[in-house]
């Protein structure tokens, strides 16, 4: 099944256009490095696939089901918050489901109700699809794993230095529910270990991504196909 579909497209600014005749597929287990050079369109043709450009020819249909995280160079987040807590809020979702599963087995004690028993049926598979049992240790084990230390966790985000908050912006993407992941350069940052760590998890993703890399090593362990951008 096609996530994505891009047709004829064609891009550019007031200097000059980017590329243009661009057509290519994601299938739902593509491993795809993204490869040209700097001011070739490559960050422009995720801004593409995510819709915050417009192309000037061509268009894309994005599968009715997929789900794009995109790595933004800015994190946008609670400066107030831990860097463990601002990590858990791609579970969001999870922890309000939590609540209120809650809150119906505590009604159920004391009522009998087939609406709320099929509420309870449904919120108990959605936060086990939603890894609802296992979330809290992924997540810390995610930001180990990109190089954090065990201290950092507690750590306020407005003391973060630029390169952690991008180290906590690629560790929300890979915890989200996507299932197309846009990784623009996720190696910057990080040192031999946490490179490691990141090839292991996206051999073991289970969804669809597109990388744009220089590093030739890491696109040959973790990529099937390289798409190029060159002479427009």
């Amino acid at each position: 099944m096609s996530l994505l579909t891009a047709q004829n497209l064609t891009f550019g600014f007031l200097d000059g256009v980017l590329f243009q005749g661009v057509a290519f597929k994601v299938e739902e287990t593509d491993r795809i490095g993204l490869i040209g050079a700097n001011g070739s369109g490559k960050t422009s043709l995720f801004k593409l696939i995510t819709g915050e450009y417009s192309p000037h020819e061509g268009g894309i249909v994005r599968g009715k089901d997929v789900r794009i995280g995109y790595m933004e160079q800015y994190l946008e987040c609670d400066a107030d918050q831990t860097l463990y807590g601002e990590a858990l809020t791609v579970f969001n979702d999870v922890i309000q489901m939590e609540y209120e599963l809650e809150e119906i087995n505590r009604a159920l004690m004391t009522e009998s109700s087939i609406e709320l028993i099929e509420r309870q049926v449904y919120l108990t598979e959605e936060i086990d699809r939603r890894d609802g049992l296992v979330y809290q240790a992924k997540t810390k084990s995610a930001l180990l794993g990109l190089g954090f230390k065990e201290e950092d966790l507690t750590q306020r985000v407005a003391n973060l230095s630029g390169g952690q908050r991008s180290k906590l912006s690629l560790c929300k993407l890979l915890l989200s529910n996507a299932n197309l992941l846009l990784l623009d350069e996720p190696t910057n940052n990080l040192d031999v270990d946490a490179i490691n760590w990141l090839e292991d998890f996206l051999l073991k993703y289970k969804g669809a991504f597109l990388v744009v890399s220089h590093d030739r090593y890491f696109l040959d362990k973790v990529t099937t196909s390289v798409m190029e951008i060159a002479h427009k």
